[in-house]
């Protein structure tokens, strides 16, 4: 079987200034995840968890097929338009 990466877009707005435009892989996760298991999984999906004073947070999943293991990554957008990431 074969299973093709999802690219997946996130774009936060205030008003009609953009914040952030970006594509994100598999591969932007490489400094939180293990190289073995990014060579293995797809990033199956990027869900907005919620919006706060610190700035709007979302949930990466990045998950191997035919198994139930996955990684579940916090991406924050700031306010400031800049983003971080954790586990």
């Amino acid at each position: 079987q074969a299973y093709f990466d999802n690219i997946i877009h996130i774009a936060v707005y205030v008003g009609s200034k953009a914040l952030l435009s970006r594509d994100y892989r598999k591969t932007d996760f490489t400094s939180l995840v293990p190289a073995e298991y990014i060579a293995r999984c797809i990033l199956s999906d990027i869900t907005i968890e919620r919006a706060d004073e610190k700035g709007v947070h979302f949930i990466a999943i990045l998950t191997e097929p035919d198994t139930f293991t996955s990684y579940q990554i916090k991406i924050l957008v700031g306010k400031n338009g800049k983003t971080s990431m954790s586990i």
